[in-house]
């Protein structure tokens, strides 16, 4: 069998493969069966003539392999289910274009095949050029799986009716051959609801937006439509971190379930100028909050990758900065762990592949130590590096430093230290940058590193080892990924936390701040997010799909609970229905996700990290803008680990270094 296997070629410098597609029929009438040929050619020399593949590997288990027969060499080659499905929709697309008698050829490029997967020397330098591949392709071909839950539904509906009704009501009067009364009457929409909508097209042109009246959410009321529509969103194709790059360097775009397509430039309006304004969720089409959260992330994915689309065409290079780029996608998924920095690279404008060159012989702890070094010492943003460090749980198992983020671990809290509002710099001061300056610095606080990494990448910073807990409310339950993020449960519990410490204190004052104690609590209870301007907040780098499913909560069952206990005045926002509570409510399942409560030694109240123990300290290091929980290492003087970020009221905003005549001792200590 291993002889029959087929055996590559090295490739010589600037060369790729490419695969040609092959006509085969088993029997008249039947399906075309997948068949390739291996062509070697130097990319300079094949610009504009292949198409780009882009799919999910899907199950690689043996039980799940595929024979794909190689002409004109006898031999053929293992591949997965979905590559299979993907080459027969393509070989079937090829026969649908061409008369079969010619024997056409199609030239592709898909990484499974073009690449020799065996070869980690030939697959680090192919990746390399993963950028110019697809940007050099006819189109890139998105292969979202086979046709299920509706998918041939969902690709007319995007074709048909997003594409007609977003550039045919953008139009005082709608072109001859756009009848959208027609399409809209299919869908149930009455003809009072379509003169409304063709009377909104003048404010819709102006504004870009369709008219933002019920006769809209009317159109999104077709479940059957909007469930397809989820279910396509929710697949695997649309958490993989490798679509992005794929995606955003491509020249034409189509995007296929089984041999149904549309394009992904039509979806993404349809999601921006028509499902965003009418405030549809298509999540509440699904059952289930596993597939909430899929779908969540696969429209974060998405709108992330349309506008990386859209902003390397524009030459907008602001954003594509290593670390943005490593944050921003976080939660998406490789099946190859090294691939989540690697899948990024071209997207990134300081050309991160410079001085991390890509290898896949390198372990992971390797490469993602490397990559916290390159951030802190070499882009100077050390700041960063422990902000998204701790956003998940440290592991002393992985093999990384506590200070290096392990980017395979999925965000559990929101990333405190870079939280900024609409009208502020930062939200927080925790070291009193601003107090120290004349002028307020609009860029990010930054970490000051007081020595080089040393042996055993020790991360060398001054801090002022301040305070240590003494006491901890109720962590989160370790239930189901979607039982985690969706916090309502754990919101509750950690008000019965501060319900339990009000009553401890036996004071109306809760003496750090010197703050009425429910004026106190309250604050603490959504980390003072309210605090600048009334706004929500976003954290500049925070990715978009962690945010989405931090802040789902039941707000029924928050209700009951609170109604349920006795009358605080701390918790009114949560009853209230004002913009400002409701802000409030999605600020408090920000400040929950991940965190417990803890009291210190000195009586300051906070929300650390679920991992927090008691016996750990709350330090400020020089520059940062939020405290850090702390961890003494056994054995060794001055070394800590990380646990996280942290929010202590009556810390954040440099009050500790308010008395000039009593400042706290900033030492040097190790983080390891």
């Amino acid at each position: 069998m291993l002889d029959s296997l087929y055996q590559y070629q090295p490739l010589k410098e600037g060369e790729i493969r490419l695969a040609k597609l092959h006509l085969r029929q088993g029997k008249p009438g039947a399906n075309f069966i997948p068949a390739i040929s291996i062509v070697h050619a130097q990319l300079e020399d094949v610009k504009g003539q292949y198409d780009a593949l882009s799919y999910i590997w899907g199950n690689t288990d043996p039980n799940h392999m595929r024979l794909l027969g190689c002409v004109g060499s006898c031999r053929f080659m293992w591949i997965g289910e979905n590559l299979w499905s993907a080459l027969s929709m393509l070989v079937q697309r090829l026969a649908n274009e061409t008369n079969a008698l010619r024997k056409p050829q199609k030239l592709v490029w898909i990484d499974a095949i073009c690449i020799n997967q065996a070869d980690e020397d030939e697959k680090s330098k192919q990746v390399t050029k993963m950028r110019d591949i697809y940007r050099s392709a006819i189109q890139t071909v998105a292969y979202l799986g086979d046709e299920q839950d509706d998918s041939r539904l969902c690709m007319w509906f995007i074709g048909k009716i997003s594409r007609r009704l977003v550039i045919g009501l953008r139009m005082e009067k709608p072109a001859p051959d756009i009848s959208i009364e027609r399409l809209l009457t299919s869908l149930g929409i009455r003809r009072t609801d379509i003169e409304k909508l063709q009377r909104g097209a003048a404010m819709s042109r102006v504004s870009g937006n369709l008219p933002h009246d019920k006769s809209t959410k009317k159109l999104l009321d077709n479940h059957r439509i909007m469930k397809s529509l989820a279910l396509v969103l929710a697949r695997p194709y649309f958490q993989r971190v490798w679509t992005v790059q794929e995606w955003a360097v491509a020249q034409n775009m189509t995007m296929y379930c089984g041999l149904h397509s549309c394009s992904p430039l039509w979806l993404g309006l349809f999601l921006s100028h028509t499902l965003c304004p009418t405030g549809v969720q298509l999540g509440d089409y699904v059952q289930n909050d596993e597939t909430r959260i899929k779908v969540s992330r696969g429209i974060s994915q998405f709108n992330s990758a349309i506008e990386a689309y859209n902003l390397i065409r524009n030459n907008v290079k602001y954003w594509s900065k290593l670390h943005h780029v490593l944050v921003r996608f976080r939660s998406s998924r490789a099946t190859n762990e090294l691939d989540k920095v690697y899948a990024l690279f071209g997207l990134c404008s300081d050309e991160p592949e410079k001085e991390l060159t890509i290898n896949y012989r390198t372990t992971k702890a390797e490469l993602f130590t490397r990559v916290a070094k390159y951030i802190a010492c070499t882009r100077h943003k050390a700041a960063e590096v422990l902000y998204e460090a701790a956003r998940s749980e440290y592991n002393p198992n992985n093999g990384l430093p506590s200070w290096a983020p392990d980017w395979t671990e999925m965000p559990i809290r929101t990333c405190l230290g870079s939280m900024f509002s609409a009208s502020a710099r930062g939200l927080w001061d925790a070291y009193g940058n601003n107090k120290r300056s004349t002028e307020v610095d609009e860029t990010l606080p930054k970490i000051h590193l007081s020595g080089p990494f040393s042996q055993g990448n020790l991360l060398r910073v001054k801090a002022a080892v301040l305070q240590q807990v003494i006491s901890l409310g109720s962590p989160p339950a370790p239930n189901s990924q979607a039982s985690t993020l969706l916090n309502t449960n754990h919101l509750i519990n950690v008000i019965d936390d501060l319900i339990n410490f009000k009553k401890e204190m036996r004071s109306p004052i809760y003496q750090p701040t010197k703050q009425p104690i429910d004026t106190a609590l309250k604050i603490l209870l959504e980390t003072d997010q309210l605090r600048l301007d009334g706004a929500r907040l976003i954290s500049l780098l925070e990715d978009y799909s962690s945010s989405l499913v931090l802040h789902a909560y039941d707000l029924k069952t928050l209700e009951e609970a609170v109604r349920s206990r006795e009358p605080q005045e701390f918790l009114s926002p949560i009853c209230e229905n004002s913009w400002d509570a409701r802000n409030a409510r999605y600020n408090m399942i920000r400040a929950t996700a991940g965190r417990r409560f803890a009291v210190t030694d000195q009586s300051f109240a906070g929300l650390v990290p679920s991992q927090t123990e008691v016996g750990d300290w709350m330090c400020i290091l020089e520059g940062a803008t939020v405290p850090f929980v702390l961890r003494e290492k056994d054995g060794v003087d001055g070394g800590f680990v990380l646990v996280g970020d942290c929010y202590v009221h009556g810390m954040m905003l440099g009050e500790m270094f308010d008395d000039e005549d009593n400042q706290p001792e900033m030492r040097e200590i190790v983080i390891m």
